[in-house]
């Protein structure tokens, strides 16, 4: 019986069993995937910059930060600090966190019909997305699926899950499934 991750148990995904329409994804949809969800990151890591440009600005043109002689300027200032690195990078786990422990789908993954799941089909934890997210080295965990017996990426072995190459039918339930959840709220 599989280890259950007691500190999050996901809720509202339908379960996917591997079957004959859905099966673990090649390398080919992981990586088509993962160039749609980097154009989605890039935007994100404009915003949370923007963002994080702004509260620079604030704070220098309120006197709290005072760049005089250190910085040429305020975007000099903000590559320099901790908060920043984290603003963006959190901004883009997030992103990552949210979509994996949510129907188990990015973007990218339902253009291409991808789904992370738990090997009985059930949505993964987020400790499992933190480990996921940890190990896939941005997406360069997926080089290990074409040489996998099991077509299995660095990131699927650490997280104990898969990622199935759906049907169409199931792909569409899912989208479906979360178009209900949203009309309940």
């Amino acid at each position: 019986m599989a280890k259950k991750n007691k500190l999050r148990k996901p809720k509202h995904t339908p379960k996917i069993e591997t079957g004959e329409t859905a099966s673990i994804a090649t390398f080919g949809p992981r990586i088509g995937a993962l160039v749609y969800d980097a154009l989605i990151v890039i935007g994100i890591a404009a915003i949370a910059s923007a963002i994080g440009l702004g509260i620079a600005e604030a704070l220098i043109a309120s006197g709290i930060v005072d760049i005089a002689g250190r910085y040429v300027d305020s975007a000099a200032y903000v590559g320099s600090q901790i908060w920043f690195a984290i603003l963006v990078w959190g901004s883009v786990a997030g992103f990552y966190l949210w979509f994996w422990t949510h129907g188990g789908q990015t973007v990218g993954m339902r253009a291409w019909r991808l789904r992370v799941q738990n090997t009985d089909g059930s949505a993964i934890s987020l400790t499992q997305a933190l480990i996921r997210l940890a190990t896939a080295a941005c997406g360069l965990g997926n080089l290990q699926v074409p040489f996998d017996m099991k077509n299995r990426a660095f990131q699927d072995h650490w997280s104990n899950c898969n990622v199935l190459r759906l049907s169409k039918e199931q792909n569409g339930s899912l989208l479906r499934y979360a178009d209900k959840l949203e009309k309940k709220k």
